[in-house]
Order: structure tokens, then sequence, then C-alpha cells
């Protein structure tokens, strides 16, 4: 498993994916990730979109392997109103990129 792990781990910084990301919303249409994906980047945030298997697109700001600094990056979302939540990519919800 461990190099499966590892195997994963390469293949997700060839595409630049971060382990953890610090979830803004989800949204089944695209007009509702556009309000927060420039609600985001007006508060200085970098953002990252991902498309989950389930048809949504998921509002992030950009991810990081540490899980600490993403738990930082929510307490910055909440102070703009929103209520965040963390997607671990290794749960290999969203589409390949």
């Amino acid at each position: 498993i461990a190099a499966e792990e590892a195997a994963a781990a390469a293949a997700g910084e060839a595409a630049g994916v971060k382990r953890y990301y610090a979830v803004a919303g989800a949204f089944k249409e695209a007009s509702g990730a556009a309000v927060y994906i420039e609600k985001l980047q007006k508060n200085g945030f970098k953002v990252r979109t991902f498309d989950f298997k389930s048809g949504l697109k998921v509002v992030c700001v950009d991810g990081n392997d540490s899980l600490e600094v993403v738990r930082r990056d929510l307490t910055a979302l909440r102070t703009i109103g929103l209520d965040p939540w963390i997607y671990n990519t290794n749960q290999k919800l969203h589409k390949e990129i």
C-alpha cells in the first residue's frame, strides 16, 4: 500500500494537486461557483476548483500538503462569512485532472 500511496502522491504532485484543500463551497451550477470564485479572489485568496464525480463544482482556496496550513485557511474563510470544510484529495472524489 505504501508504494501505491507514493505513486498517487507523485501523480498528484505532477498535476499540481495538493493533499488538502479548504473548500469554500460546492455547486451544481457554474454560476454559483463563479460568485464564490469572485468573492475569494476579491479577498486575496488563490482559487482552485475541482469537478467532483458527483457532478458538483467545488471551489477551494489553493491547497497544501500540511493539514495545519489548511486549517488556517479555514479560519480565514470564516472571517469572510463562509462555512468551509476540508477536502482530502486522497478520497478521490474529484475527476482526474
